[in-house]
């Protein structure tokens, strides 16, 4: 247009103060009118390049969240700021057909709808602009600790009074705070791991600790094993691979932390500094709870301050659990043989709940055999008697393949063995 070429040369003949503080100003809001057209090609040029950084930064994020970690805020802020913007600027830009309707029956264009679109496109350019080169979204997600995740509870204040009694014990143990190491022992099959998850549920349903952690350490020492559970709740990871590095940064982690570590199944002496795991005085943020079959274990070489003794269960509470365990057993048909049964069980509720898995939905045969079967055993031939079962249970699978995956898990020595490792191993295997 000739006001393009003419106003450059006007502005050379005027005096510097002139043209600061009257003329310029006055010329840039002209210049809006007659620039529409390159302002608004501006926004969409910004639009595209903001679109094109959104959904590679969005992809991102969602490849991240797969993987279970946390966006940082100000990256989620910035992905809801990219949308209304690039929302806005497309309303701007579908007004530039409008832009070429003309005023005056058709002799001029619409200077004043002009003059608009173009200053609102250069407002919203500038700020996508700067939206788009935008600091601080080079790191966009940290892992964060897992989740706690807890069975439901399977104890009941009718059915099993001293098992919730010996709970409310525990709890009042965590909360004391001159006590940072306890102890629980009793025989096997007698409920002590699930105990240990009762306690792991009650504390975070209380929210006594930042985290609760439980791992099962059984027969066979493994600090590496150990380690990495414990990690994975704190949501650390080692940047180191030996055992020595690997306790120095967990042990980092844990002394500043309001901790529950519960280490399930002791069967040696534990050297928790080995492990990485605070303990004493020092330390009360971290608390610990061992099971155990060996009191001396607990008491002389863990030098646990308190400790707790999980006994059978009585005839009530037997009968009581078997009841619930089995439907079956309230048929009036087989109630007589049930409560045999139960007595058979000698209160370990390990072998009521297999007795009771076995027997679900079968015929009073299949009772009176495994009454004869559990009546085969003295009062002291406890461990056979689970043996027994354990055994039956295990003909009973359907099929090589499950009984394979039962040695499969056997082989692990835990009870909480990951997924993914079954799966490479079952893959192995064929």
């Amino acid at each position: 247009m000739v006001l393009e070429f003419i106003l450059p040369i006007f502005m050379e003949l005027i005096t510097d103060p002139i043209k600061q503080y009257i003329v310029t100003p006055i010329t840039r809001h002209i210049g809006y009118a007659f620039k529409c057209n390159s302002k608004v090609q501006t926004l969409q040029d910004e639009v595209e390049q903001l679109k094109n950084k959104q959904v590679r930064l969005q992809q991102s994020v969602d490849d991240v969240t797969r993987n279970g970690e946390k966006i940082y805020p100000n990256v989620t802020k910035w992905l809801g700021t990219a949308d209304k913007d690039i929302e806005e600027a497309e309303k701007l830009l579908q007004q530039k057909e409008e832009a070429k309707n003309k005023c005056f029956v058709g002799l001029c264009p619409n200077l004043k709808f002009r003059y608009q679109l173009s200053k609102n496109a250069e407002k919203k350019a500038s700020a996508i602009d700067k939206l788009r080169n935008e600091q601080g979204l080079d790191s966009i997600s940290f892992q964060s600790p897992l989740k706690q995740i807890v069975e439901p509870s399977v104890y009941s204040r009718e059915a099993l009074p001293s098992r919730v009694l010996i709970l409310n014990q525990i709890m009042d143990a965590l909360r004391d705070p001159n006590l940072n190491m306890i102890g629980v022992y009793g025989m096997g099959g007698v409920g002590k791991t699930t105990l240990a998850k009762e306690v792991q549920a009650k504390a975070v349903e209380e929210k006594l600790f930042e985290t609760v952690v439980v791992v099962t350490v059984s027969q066979t020492l493994e600090l590496r094993r150990i380690q990495a559970e414990i990690a994975d709740f704190l949501g650390l990871t080692f940047d180191v691979e030996e055992l020595p590095g690997r306790a120095s940064q967990l042990y980092k982690r844990l002394e500043n932390s309001k901790v529950l570590i519960i280490l399930d199944d002791l069967w040696q002496k534990l050297d928790l500094y080995a492990v990485g795991i605070p303990f004493g005085d020092l330390f009360k943020g971290c608390k610990i709870m061992l099971t155990s079959r060996n009191k001396y274990l607990l008491s002389s070489e863990m030098r646990a301050q308190k400790l707790f003794s999980l006994e059978v269960l009585g005839e009530d509470e037997t009968w009581r659990l078997f009841e619930i365990s089995v439907a079956d057993a309230k048929d009036p048909k087989l109630h007589a043989i049930a409560i045999e049964v139960a007595k058979k069980c000698a209160g370990l509720p390990l072998l009521i709940q297999l007795v009771a898995t076995e027997l679900q939905n079968q015929e009073s045969y299949v009772w009176n055999d495994k009454l004869n079967q559990l009546s085969t055993f003295g009062d002291e031939e406890i461990y056979e008697r689970v043996y027994r079962v354990l055994e039956s249970s295990y003909e009973n699978l359907p099929g090589k393949e499950a009984k394979s995956f039962f040695l499969l898990c056997a082989l692990f020595g835990q009870s909480n063995i990951r997924i993914q490792h079954l799966l490479t191993h079952t893959i192995g295997v064929g």
